[in-house]
């Protein structure tokens, strides 16, 4: 989703985040019409796994942007220019173009609602819960029919947890001590069903961390990498292994498949980047198609006409609005118009943060956060004095050259 990157970057990640974006959308045409059958839990599966997927390819992007950055500035400059432009843009369009094409209401009433500022203001910030709808927007009769973007839910979380690595970079604590305690704290949060809603995400992001610092000291093996994945699968349809594991051996595949695996995907950014952008206009989509399609559609025929709209916004919204800001992460600051972007950029990020998220970041970002820290603080130091009790203790005697060895 939000991860930071260049369209040189090597391996499989834009595949794979392109694959992962598109079975959101697939499994999201089952939502509307499509009665509850095989096909359609097998679309739901998929769909989270999609999103898994994709926090665990951030953990690992966004562990490595912050190791690879110039300071903490940049990185929180690189977050906030790669998440909130595209998401300002995707909310603007839904307000100002999708609202008024389907809106029961006249124009002059429907931009005199209140409500539509409030959802661009509020969706701006990574508020979607407060105001997920437009006044009297319905793409069809349904319970889902007025819901805008039921896809931006994830975006509050994934913006939490480069909250995580920010804090453990600023503390000089962004290492594997952190990551593996961190990863045991939402395993056992996993476990127990302790704040399941903020640490269920965290924990494949957590995955991603811990293998991007597991891979830094060698390569991940193919063959543990596919009995781990095929694990998962086994995991989720015949519940033989505990869900807390699912995170740990999912990344280890993914990252796998990522870096390591014997093929490579060298076209999939040959139109740009746009995985992020499908998912933000993969909701719209679906549901115009279901509005253009009238009736109760089939889940085929929503996905065939709404993955093509989907890409078609995204590639606008590529080269239109996120490449070109993406630009501005690497910025000199020599000039005022420079400078003045910037803390308008930070103080963007500052507000969501402080007025419009503040529970998810203190029970997302810091608590986790500060826990791992003071888990990894004492683990590493548990560790430190276990290797130095079991070192042999020399002891030098100064009656001639003998050295005696305890």
């Amino acid at each position: 989703m939000g991860e930071g990157r260049t369209l040189l970057r090597g391996g499989n990640f834009d595949a794979l985040r392109l694959s992962a974006a598109s079975a959101v959308i697939f499994g999201h045409s089952f939502l509307f019409f499509e009665p509850s059958d095989h096909l359609s839990e097998f679309a739901g599966t998929l769909s989270i796994c999609a999103v898994e997927i994709f926090f665990i390819i951030s953990g690992y992007l966004v562990t490595q942007s912050f190791d690879r950055s110039r300071g903490w500035l940049r990185f929180v400059l690189a977050r906030s220019m790669r998440i909130f432009p595209g998401l300002i843009a995707c909310v603007l369009v839904s307000a100002v173009v999708l609202g008024p094409a389907f809106t029961k209401l006249a124009l002059s009433e429907y931009f005199a609602n209140s409500t539509v500022l409030y959802f661009v203001v509020y969706n701006s910030f990574l508020d979607v819960q407060s105001f997920p709808f437009l006044p009297e927007v319905t793409f069809y009769p349904g319970d889902l029919g007025p819901v805008i973007n039921g896809s931006l839910w994830s975006l509050p979380f994934e913006y939490a947890c480069y909250g995580i690595v920010l804090i453990f970079g600023v503390l000089r604590r962004l290492n594997g001590w952190t990551a593996s305690i961190l990863i045991a704290i939402t395993s056992a949060s996993l476990s127990f069903h302790i704040l399941d809603n903020y640490t269920w995400t965290l924990s494949y992001f957590a995955a991603g961390m811990g293998m991007y610092f597991l891979r830094k000291q060698r390569p991940v093996r193919g063959w543990p990498a596919c009995v781990a994945g095929l694990a998962v699968v086994i995991g989720h349809y015949y519940g033989l292994l505990p869900y807390a594991f699912f995170p740990i051996f999912g990344a280890y595949f993914i990252i796998y498949v990522a870096l390591d695996a014997p093929f490579n995907f060298k076209n999939a950014t040959r139109f740009g980047d746009l995985s992020y952008g499908i998912y933000l206009y993969g909701w719209p989509a679906l549901e115009i198609a279901i509005y253009i399609l009238g009736g109760e559609p089939r889940w085929w025929q929503i996905f065939t006409l709404a993955l093509p709209m989907a890409a078609i916004l995204a590639w606008l919204s590529w080269h239109a609005v996120e490449r070109p800001t993406l630009r501005w992460k690497n910025v000199q600051l020599i000039g005022l118009q420079q400078r003045a972007g910037v803390a308008a950029t930070l103080c963007f990020a500052a507000t969501a943060t402080v007025f419009f998220l503040p529970k998810i970041f203190a029970v997302g970002s810091l608590l986790p956060a500060v826990l791992a820290v003071i888990g990894a603080g004492i683990l590493a130091k548990v560790y430190r004095m276990a290797q130095s009790s079991s070192a042999p203790r020399v002891k030098m005697t100064f009656q001639g050259a003998d050295t005696v060895l305890e």
